[in-house]
């Protein structure tokens, strides 16, 4: 079993109104993804509201997640739109002990060519205590496995980050970097995924349905593919209420557990009360909340 393997959760940042952690619900959060099973947690990254939050935030959401992480991996996500704020994250991730470094590409944006992206990860890589993992979206204009390869070849990289809704690419990747981990990035095509050789996945919709998650793995790794696409299936369904929303919609179902989101940074707007009753009928409607429920009794 690679080092890497296994489904994360792309964790939620959970603060108050004065963008500081909200620690219990964090820890109420993560003990319920160590319940069901989970791997790890990729902490601060777009899920954890990165482009958004300060420094501040960010120091002290990895702070709380490494006081909680038992037995758990953390990769622990630290690019920023400025170099120094990258910088000044790295070195304090490195300090935090965590297993791994994650950045998206520079400014996180598509703003840089092929050979500014490269040289971008080569100085993490060379910066780091701690193995980096590079970040792959489809918003990348150039040409996806070239730029995988040259990732691949930087010492002290340890693999990537790839969202890339075509799996014929995807096979591409994996068949020209056998070695490399390679973390599944759309939640709604885990099973694909995996199915081309990524080694596990990382994930907004694993906040809520753990559980489901690390079955479909195990289902997978058993070679039990009705229950994996059941599995999958399952975690549409909640997709299909949330995709497309802002990472306070994903936030609400919380509460179906008992655990307090808090907080939504500008200029992103707190949910009215009919809007968060629209999307928990819909979840209860489509089953999601009677899975994270059973989620919760583990």
């Amino acid at each position: 079993m690679n080092k890497y393997d296994g489904i994360y959760s792309a964790l939620f940042a959970l603060y108050d109104e004065n963008m500081n952690v909200k620690r219990e619900s964090v820890r109420q959060l993560m003990e319920y993804h160590q319940r069901n099973g989970l791997r790890g947690f990729y902490v601060g990254g777009a899920t954890g509201e990165c482009v958004t939050l300060p420094n501040k935030t960010r120091i002290q959401m990895l702070e709380t997640a490494m006081e909680y992480k038992k037995n758990s991996t953390v990769i622990a996500h630290i690019g920023a739109g400025h170099w120094d704020d990258t910088v000044e994250l790295l070195r304090h991730a490195e300090k935090c002990d965590v297993d791994a470094i994650a950045s998206l590409p520079p400014a996180l944006m598509a703003y840089y060519n092929e050979e500014e992206t490269v040289d971008y990860y080569r100085t993490l890589a060379e910066m780091s205590s701690k193995p980096v993992f590079a970040y792959i979206q489809a918003f990348y204009k150039g040409d996806i496995l070239e730029l995988a390869k040259m990732l691949s070849t930087i010492d002290n990289i340890a693999g990537i980050k790839l969202t890339v809704p075509n799996y014929y690419l995807f096979a591409k990747i994996r068949s020209a970097i056998p070695d490399l981990t390679i973390l599944n990035g759309p939640d709604e095509s885990v099973l694909p995924g995996l199915s081309v050789g990524a080694n596990g996945a990382i994930g907004t919709s694993y906040n809520l349905l753990p559980g489901v998650a690390e079955k479909l793995y195990e289902a997978f790794r058993n070679n039990d593919m009705d229950d994996a696409r059941e599995c999958q299936f399952t975690l549409n369904r909640l997709i299909d209420v949330l995709f497309g929303k802002g990472i306070v919609m994903w936030k609400i179902p919380l509460e179906a557990i008992g655990i307090d989101a808090g907080y939504t940074v500008y200029p992103a707007t707190m949910p009215t009360g009919d809007t968060k009753a629209n999307i928990m009928n819909a979840l209860k409607a489509n089953g999601s909340i009677a899975q994270m429920l059973k989620c919760a009794e583990k």
